[in-house]
C-alpha cells in the first residue's frame, strides 16, 4: 500500500539540519582540497577526460529518440555497459583496482572496469555537459533483509526533469521510487535488454530484489554525497521535498517504464553507424588516457 503523501517525510521533520550541514561541508571541504590537487597530478588526464565526456554528451541526444532526460540516461547506460566508451570497447562490473581519482571518478569507466561511484560520477559528468539537472544520491542497499546500516553503501543518479524525477541506479540497471519516508523501491529493471549484460545473474539479483520490496534507503544523514555531489546540503535535502506525490504518480508505472525502453532502444539499435563512428573517432583518446593512469 503506498504512503499517503503528507507521511512521506515524516523522519525528514527530525533531521537536524544545521549540526548535518556543519559535518557535511566539512567533508567536502577536505575532498575538494583532494580534488583541487588532482587537478594539477591529473592535468593532461583531465584533458582527455573532459574531451570525451564532451564527446558522449554530443552522441547521447543523437542516439535518443526522444529529448528528454529519461531517454539520455537510458541511452548513456546502454552505451557504458556496452562498452562503446571503454578501452577496447569492454566494460564490466567491478575489476581488481580501480584509480579512484577523486572529481574524475568516471575515469574507471574510460578504463572498462568500474563500480557504482564511477558509473554515477560518469553520468554526471555527461549531464553537465547537456546543462541538465542531476544529482548523485548516497544510499544504503539492503538486499539481505537486515537491518539497516549506518553507511552508504551505494550510489545512485536523481534526474529532474520538469515535474518528473527518476532514480537511476545505471550500473544494476534499475529504476526506483520513494516507498515511505526515505525508502526506495525497484520499479523497473531493463538490464536483460542490454545485449552485453549476462543474462542470468540480473534474473537471481531481481528476484532477490522482489522478495525485499523495501532493498534501499536514503543515506539521509549526508544527503547529496560528499564524495561526489557539488549542491549545498539544503538545495539537495529541498529537492527530495517535491517528490511527496512521487509513488502516486501513474507514468511511474512499470507498464510505461517497459513501453517507453523499448521503443528509446530500438531507436538506439538502428544507429549503430553513427556508434561506429564515435568509437572510431574517440579510440584514439580512449588509448590514450589508459595509458596515462
Amino acid at each position: 500500500m503506498m504512503t499517503k503523501s503528507n507521511d512521506l517525510f515524516s523522519d525528514f521533520k527530525n533531521i537536524n539540519f544545521s549540526m548535518l550541514e556543519e559535518s557535511v561541508e566539512n567533508a567536502r571541504q577536505d575532498f575538494k582540497k583532494i580534488e583541487a590537487q588532482n587537478k594539477q597530478d591529473y592535468r593532461k588526464e583531465i584533458i582527455i577526460y573532459q574531451k570525451l565526456i564532451q564527446m558522449t554528451a554530443e552522441l547521447v541526444p543523437c542516439l535518443s529518440v526522444n529529448q528528454n532526460l529519461f531517454c539520455y540516461s537510458m541511452v548513456l547506460s546502454r552505451l557504458i555497459h556496452e562498452g562503446v566508451l571503454s578501452f577496447n570497447n569492454v566494460f564490466k562490473i567491478g575489476g581488481s583496482s580501480f584509480f579512484d581519482i577523486i572529481g574524475y571518478l568516471g575515469m574507471d569507466v574510460i578504463n572498462g572496469e568500474a563500480l557504482c561511484r564511477h558509473v554515477a560520477d560518469f553520468h554526471h559528468d555527461v549531464f553537465l555537459k547537456l546543462a541538465t539537472s542531476e544529482s548523485r544520491l548516497s544510499c544504503y542497499m539492503n538486499l539481505n533483509n537486515t537491518e539497516e546500516k549506518a553507511f552508504f553503501n551505494h550510489i545512485v543518479n536523481f534526474i529532474e526533469d520538469g515535474e518528473n524525477y527518476y532514480i537511476h541506479d545505471v550500473l544494476n540497471c534499475v529504476f526506483y521510487k520513494f516507498e515511505n519516508s526515505f525508502s526506495m523501491t525497484p520499479i523497473y529493471s531493463y538490464a536483460h535488454l542490454i545485449p552485453t549484460i549476462s543474462f542470468l545473474p540480473y534474473i537471481i539479483e531481481n528476484i532477490a530484489i522482489r522478495r525485499n520490496q523495501s532493498n534501499m534507503h536514503l543515506y539521509y544523514h549526508f544527503l547529496g554525497d560528499i564524495w561526489l555531489t557539488d549542491s549545498s546540503f539544503k538545495e539537495v535535502s529541498e529537492k527530495f521535498k517535491k517528490f511527496q506525490n512521487y509513488s502516486e504518480q501513474d507514468s511511474y508505472s512499470s507498464i510505461n517504464f517497459y513501453q517507453t525502453t523499448h521503443q528509446i532502444f530500438t531507436y538506439f539499435n538502428k544507429r549503430q553507424l553513427i556508434i561506429d563512428d564515435f568509437i572510431h573517432d574517440s579510440k584514439q583518446l580512449v588509448k590514450e588516457l589508459r595509458v596515462l593512469i
